[in-house]
């Protein structure tokens, strides 16, 4: 994939419009547009009259408790280095150019008690470079609005010898700008590393452990703080994950290290006293792990109702059912209760008979073999009625249906 070219050549790029379509290159030191004027106005105006009124507070912290409406200990944190500030000029023209790309009150907020330093910015020489740099990878509309603020503290880093070389990093990974957003959104601290320390030691490190370039794509699109981590955290995630039965060179390798990566200590200890309570022995969790690590991404609750489900309800063994350990990664509400009920009440009417009924097959049917088989055939309509009843009435089906969603 061609990499970013420095923010020189950058600031070439054609102007993607922000939501407003006030093109980004008509935003000049000179005030802003008239719908930003009238806040702006109004916030110089009561930022005076404030300043006045209560001279013995500084001037930004009555600034930050106005415009965000924050607490006032928020405000004396975040001002720390704001002091300096003495007319709203600055702060007011940063506000409003941040409005124009999208972002809400909300994310104002964040964004401002993420980075308090974004309100001293200069627009055109720093804001803007880094504005253009997130819509060249084809950031707009909201989407630009969460990168902004989701990566704010990230805005005092340089476009020429941070920013750019990061997100080309990134680039080169991931192969898609997309995912490349999507990355930096879930962890924008990658923003503030140099891609040739940190990053590329992480790097250089999975691809010794055995990961291959689709692994090491897969696994930093899902789990972007990889890149980041310290090299003992690394080294102990990866620990932690062969230890739960994974070797470096099965293909689910790299999501057991996603998933302990976004798991703290305590939470996947739950989760193992959770897959104890319901008579799972510590191999035979091993090896659900090694089988369907992502089945461990689940909720506590989630996970419960789920276990109880198929081991309480369906009668599944937790031994046994590894043999079908596809049926831990099926939807609990869209495929494996509805299947279940209906079969139950086609039993009931008598039929279909519980010699026939094989739960493991019926769980893994695609979705059309599933309605012709147990829905579609029975012409009374008893089998459709009961399979729209199980799925809450929102599946309109129906014998000349060919194409059905999958459940999964």
């Amino acid at each position: 994939m061609k990499t970013l070219e420095i923010s020189k050549t950058l600031l070439k790029l054609p102007s993607l419009k922000p939501p407003s379509q006030i093109s980004l290159f008509s935003i000049t030191s000179s005030p802003p547009p008239s719908s930003s004027s009238s806040s702006s106005s109004s916030s110089s105006s009561s930022s005076s009259s404030s300043s006045s009124s209560s001279s013995s507070t500084p001037f930004m912290v009555d600034y930050l408790i106005r415009s965000f409406g924050i607490s006032r200990e928020k405000a004396l944190n975040s001002s720390k280095r704001l002091l300096h500030i003495k007319t709203p000029k600055k702060p007011d023209s940063v506000i409003a150019f941040l409005r124009q790309i999208g972002l809400s009150q909300s994310q104002l907020s964040d964004a401002v008690l993420r980075r308090p330093l974004i309100l001293t910015s200069n627009v055109e020489s720093n804001l803007l470079p880094k504005i253009k740099l997130f819509q060249s990878i084809g950031a707009t509309g909201e989407e630009l609005a969460d990168l902004v603020a989701s990566s704010a503290f990230c805005l005092g880093n340089s476009v020429d010898n941070r920013l750019v070389p990061a997100i080309n990093f990134l680039r080169q990974i991931l192969q898609d700008d997309r995912k490349v957003r999507l990355a930096l959104k879930k962890c924008p601290w990658i923003l503030t590393n140099d891609p040739e320390k940190i990053p590329s030691r992480n790097l250089k490190f999975l691809r010794e452990k055995g990961l291959d370039s689709s692994s090491i794509s897969s696994l930093v699109y899902k789990s972007p703080i990889v890149l980041v981590l310290k090299l003992e955290q690394l080294i102990s995630v990866c620990k932690t994950v062969e230890e739960m039965g994974v070797n470096p060179k099965d293909a689910n390798f790299a999501d057991g290290i996603q998933i302990v990566t976004t798991l703290s200590k305590d939470n996947l200890s739950r989760k193992l006293k959770i897959l104890s309570s319901f008579g799972f022995e510590k191999s035979t969790i091993a090896q659900l792990f090694r089988l369907v690590p992502t089945f461990f991404r689940l909720g506590d609750e989630y996970m419960k109702r789920k276990l109880g489900f198929l081991i309480n309800e369906v009668g599944c063994d937790p031994q046994s059912s590894l043999k079908y350990s596809f049926q831990f990664g099926f939807s609990l509400e869209r495929r494996l209760i509805p299947r279940y009920k209906l079969i139950r009440d086609l039993q009931a009417k008598g039929l279909v008979s519980p010699d026939d009924v094989n739960f493991v097959k019926i769980f893994s049917m695609n979705e059309v073999s599933f309605v012709n088989e147990y829905v579609n055939k029975f012409k009374d309509g008893i089998g459709l009625e009961a399979y729209k009843e199980c799925k809450g009435g929102t599946e309109e089906l129906s014998i000349e249906d060919s194409v059905l969603k999958e459940a999964a």
